[in-house]
Formats: structure tokens, C-alpha cells, sequence
């Protein structure tokens, strides 16, 4: 009996196993990262190749992910604005060809006539100096100018034969309309290169007119508006290939 109080009292003296200090874990023979390799050498070749492709892909897509986040937080305005200004060389061959059609219905197409000689109305440096000492900002300023110029004095030839009781023409209407269009292209390009738009103010129109000065100036406007387009295509295309070339 003495023994077996003597086993009860050891027993109770030593800690219950939920007790003992807490020691470092046994590692496989390859150290922490064993378990790695040990889970790796357990698994089935299947299963352990796709996790690799599955972690491999998850890569791949943050990857990606990340390219594109830098991507966009670059600025890109070489690309858009090369696209712009294409566009608005197509857009002035358009309106060229439309002052033509225009000429095309007078009566006096083909026939050499006195101008009015509106001196209101903008006009273009068309020399080689010009052509070769473009800059971006200034010269589509001065198209955003010369073209709003243009709007003005063909909606005020509009009013000025509505007024008169003079018909007007479908196609002139298609020239203010591609005028606008030519206008709204220069804005968005204006803006993409953080250029404010210049102030434009209302021409000095005349305002003792015949019906025959009516006539030579709804020849000599959209005569004046061809031959600018001209030469803004040709600024128009140096610009681009100045805009590529950066």
C-alpha cells in the first residue's frame, strides 16, 4: 500500500502533458522549408504540377496587371494626337472639296471677277520659311483662329441673303457644317496638348451691301476658304510628322 501511495504522490507531482513547456518543433531532416518538400513529396505528380501552374498563372495575371497600371499612368498623348491630326487632314481635303462644289454652282463659275476684297477675312503665310519653322502649339492656334474667322463670315453671308430675300444654297450650309467639324478636331487637339483656346473676336462686317456685292462675296469667301485649306493640309501633315517624330 505504501508503494502504491508513494507511485500515486510521483504522479501527481509530475505536470500534465497539457502543461509542458512548448519547444521548437521537429522539423524534417531538410529544415523549415522540408515541410515544403515534404508536402511536394507526398502529393501526386499531378496534383503538385498543378499548383506550380496554378501559382505560375496567378503570376503571370499580376504581372500583367501591373504593366498595365504603368501603362496608364504614363502619358500618351504622342498616339491620339498623331490619330487627330490625320483626322483633320482628312476632314480639310473634305471641306476643300466642298468650297469647290460650292464655287462649282455659281453662275459665275469660271469666269475671272473683281473681288470685294473683304479684308476682314484670314489669310495664310504660304511661304517655305513658314512651312519650315512650324510649331505645334502656335500653328494650331492660328487654325483654331482662321477657321472660327471663317465660320463668322459665312454665317454672316447666310443672315445677310436671308435678309436680302437671296436663296441659299444646301452646300453652304455643308461648308459651316464642316467648318464646326474642322473646329471641334482643333479644339480636342488644343486640349491634348494642354493648350488653352485663343480668345476670337467678331470681324467688322460691312453693312452697306448691294445685291452684287452679295453675289462676289458668296464667291470670294468660299474662293478664299479653298485655297486656305491648301495650304493647312500641308501644315497639317508637317505637324503629324513633327508629333511622330517626337
Amino acid at each position: 500500500m505504501a508503494k502504491e501511495a508513494g507511485r500515486d504522490l510521483t504522479s501527481l507531482s509530475d505536470p500534465p502533458p497539457s502543461l509542458l513547456p512548448l519547444g521548437p518543433p521537429d522539423f524534417p531532416p531538410g529544415g523549415k522549408w522540408g515541410i515544403f518538400d515534404d508536402i511536394m513529396a507526398r502529393s501526386s505528380p499531378l496534383s503538385a504540377l498543378s499548383w506550380l501552374n496554378s501559382t505560375q498563372s496567378l503570376l503571370l495575371l499580376l504581372l500583367l496587371a501591373q504593366l498595365l497600371v504603368l501603362s496608364w499612368s504614363r502619358p500618351s498623348h504622342k498616339f491620339p494626337l498623331c490619330a487627330r491630326l490625320t483626322m483633320m487632314v482628312q476632314q480639310m481635303r473634305n471641306l476643300q472639296m466642298l468650297t469647290r462644289n460650292l464655287q462649282s454652282e455659281s453662275e459665275f463659275s469660271g469666269i475671272e471677277l473683281l473681288e470685294y476684297n473683304l479684308d476682314t477675312l484670314p489669310e495664310m503665310e504660304h511661304t517655305a520659311n513658314h512651312l519650315s519653322s512650324l510649331k505645334l502649339n502656335d500653328s494650331l492656334s492660328q487654325l483654331y483662329t482662321d477657321f472660327r474667322s471663317f465660320k463668322l463670315h459665312l454665317d454672316w453671308l447666310i443672315d445677310v441673303r436671308v435678309s436680302m430675300s437671296l436663296p441659299v444654297s444646301l452646300k453652304t450650309v455643308e461648308v459651316t457644317r464642316g467648318l464646326q467639324h474642322i473646329l471641334s478636331l482643333c479644339t480636342t487637339a488644343l486640349q491634348q496638348i494642354a493648350c488653352p483656346l485663343p480668345q476670337i473676336s467678331i470681324p467688322s462686317f460691312p453693312t452697306r451691301l448691294t445685291t452684287w456685292d452679295v453675289v462676289l462675296l458668296s464667291y470670294e469667301i468660299p474662293e478664299r476658304l479653298g485655297f486656305y485649306c491648301q495650304w493647312s493640309t500641308r501644315v497639317l501633315v508637317l505637324l503629324k510628322s513633327q508629333v511622330q517624330g517626337l
